[in-house]
């Protein structure tokens, strides 16, 4: 059973999520009022609306006088969901699991802090695997026999969460620029299976590595880009310079594959006559 604290937590998720679909409602009222006139707002960004709309309503008072409260609802709507997002960016912003979290591609504040209030405890679950049919992300079972067949999704568990891990998959799928090995096991699922079943997938993945990253206290980590990891190995390169002088302090070479040798032969900073002589073995006696 999820703590008070857990749906204290998930009440301005809830909150924010009403009033985002309220406004939604209220755009497309709005746009349903203008068509019989042969207006269309068109794609227009969400905070030109209200002055698009006047604009085009200008010549017809009585048309304007229905969307003037829609209007002005709409307005403090989008006020108070601004005030939500500061809520919950300053509660991001105190809560260390919640920035592990969002260093996952593609997981923002909102979805790391739904996860948070969700999951609530990560001791309730066993394996971070079962995290995926928590919030219905698994494929429903019919057992038949010795033969079992899969059918959709359960749907299953908390909506918000699993609407907010499809979006992350999504995001990381469409918009995310950076190499990453799940994006790239995305696409290629992606090419077997088709791009839907590809996102719940990749939905249910990272699920699956927020829990792993929340019980072991660690973020994620990017690859290194081909750049970097040859520049680390320019930089692991054994140098002749350092070799020749550990050779001159101690009379004899280091012996191959030491740790000594290692730290002597590293090209760097660290090359230098006090640290190699510090990194040598005493001679016996």
């Amino acid at each position: 059973m999820r703590s008070l604290a857990s749906h204290q937590r998930k009440s301005l998720l809830v909150a924010r999520a009403t009033l985002v679909r309220t406004r939604l409602r209220l755009s497309n009222r709005i746009r349903g009022l203008l068509k019989p006139f042969g207006l269309r707002l068109g794609r227009v960004p969400a905070g030109r609306l209200e002055q698009k709309v006047r604009e085009l309503a200008a010549d017809r008072p009585v048309l304007l006088a229905a969307l003037e409260p829609l209007l002005a609802i709409r307005g403090r709507l989008i006020v108070e969901i601004g005030r939500l997002d500061g809520k919950l960016l300053a509660s991001a912003r105190d809560d260390a699991v919640v920035r592990r979290l969002m260093t996952i591609p593609g997981v923002g504040a909102l979805t790391a802090r739904a996860f948070t209030a969700v999951v609530d405890d990560p001791r309730r679950f066993k394996r971070s695997s079962d995290l995926g049919a928590y919030p219905g992300l698994v494929p429903r079972r019919w057992p038949s026999g010795q033969q079992g067949q899969s059918g959709r999704i359960t749907r299953c568990g908390d909506g918000m969460l699993r609407h907010l891990l499809y979006e992350c998959a999504n995001t990381i799928l469409a918009i995310l620029k950076k190499p990453c090995a799940l994006k790239a096991w995305a696409e290629a699922l992606a090419a077997r299976i088709g791009a839907r079943k590809a996102r719940v997938a990749l939905a249910r993945k990272l699920a699956t590595l927020m829990h792993r990253l929340w019980v072991r206290e660690e973020t994620f980590a990017w690859p290194e880009t081909r750049s970097g990891s040859a520049a680390r190995a320019a930089s692991e390169r054994p140098s002749a310079h350092a070799c020749k002088a550990a050779q001159t302090a101690t009379g004899r070479p280091p012996k191959r594959g030491s740790g000594a040798a290692r730290v002597m032969c590293r090209g760097g900073p660290a090359d230098q006559a006090g640290d190699l002589a510090r990194t040598l073995p005493r001679p016996p006696g």
